[in-house]
């Protein structure tokens, strides 16, 4: 996300600090003690990986560690980026941090924003609907069990994040993709746009237990509480952001064909 956010904010004219080191280390967050910081847009975060007490430690304790220079510098609003998953009955270790992060920033006093989006998909993005948009242009079969996104353009969440730098309401928002489709959908969508001959192969739903026991390779490429979620086909509600933040959204045709013929 900060690789498509930072340029546009300086393109913008806006004078970025860019934080380099590890969230969980109190001296490199205190880094920015001495420095001028009028918002904290706060992007990091641990995704993957299968040590749970890793995504609490980065997740929560970073969160809470840079909230800590917060309540000293005394920015004038603080953005923090979740995830939609919060809401999902099948909770990750994830998704449990994040909820546990969010505690902590509307505990702390801070002006906030919490924004939580749905799966992203945008130019650049190796991972989630980008892995899949890889296989479309390079394998002449992709197999896939099918289930239901919402995905979110990320030049919409980019818009977004810029409004919400100069709101005043504390507030926690859900927001996700306008369309609903199948992953089916959107990769016969991609295969069209690249005009590839990919053939999409869906997969009979009982196969899902040897997806778990691949999940276990330490090259497969998504643990399994990453992937067991997607295949519940959970529809998660959404705020209406485009009334909110004044934006009109990315049709997803649209957002693939930047995505897709722009990388």
């Amino acid at each position: 996300m900060g690789q498509h956010l930072f340029p546009w904010l300086k393109t913008a004219g806006h004078d970025c600090l860019l934080f380099s080191g590890d969230i969980r280390s109190k001296a490199d967050v205190a880094k920015f003690r001495e420095e001028k910081v009028d918002i904290v847009i706060h992007l990091a975060a641990k995704v993957q990986g299968k040590d749970s007490r890793s995504f609490y430690e980065v997740n929560l304790g970073g969160t809470e560690n840079i909230l800590e220079i917060c309540r000293q510098i005394k920015p004038r609003r603080f953005i923090f980026l979740s995830t939609i998953r919060v809401l999902s009955p099948k909770q990750s270790p994830y998704a449990l941090s994040k909820k546990a992060a969010e505690a902590a920033v509307i505990k702390s006093g801070a002006p906030y924003i919490i924004l939580r989006p749905s799966l992203l998909y945008g130019q650049g993005n190796k991972k989630n609907l980008g892995f899949f948009f890889a296989a479309v242009a390079r394998w002449p079969i992709v197999p896939i069990f099918d289930f239901k996104i919402q995905p979110l353009f990320v030049g919409d969440l980019i818009e977004i994040i810029s409004r919400s730098m100069d709101s005043q309401i504390k507030q926690v928002i859900n927001i996700t993709g306008q369309e609903t489709v199948s992953l089916s959908n959107i990769l016969q969508r991609a295969k069209l746009l690249l005009n590839r001959q990919t053939y999409i192969l869906r997969l009979p739903k009982f196969l899902v237990g040897f997806l778990k026991l691949a999940s276990l390779c330490p090259y497969f490429p998504f643990p399994w509480w990453q992937i067991q979620p997607l295949l519940s086909n959970e529809i998660l509600p959404s705020d209406p952001w485009p009334d909110l933040f004044k934006i009109k959204p990315t049709k997803l045709d649209d957002g693939l064909k930047q995505t897709l013929l722009n990388p």
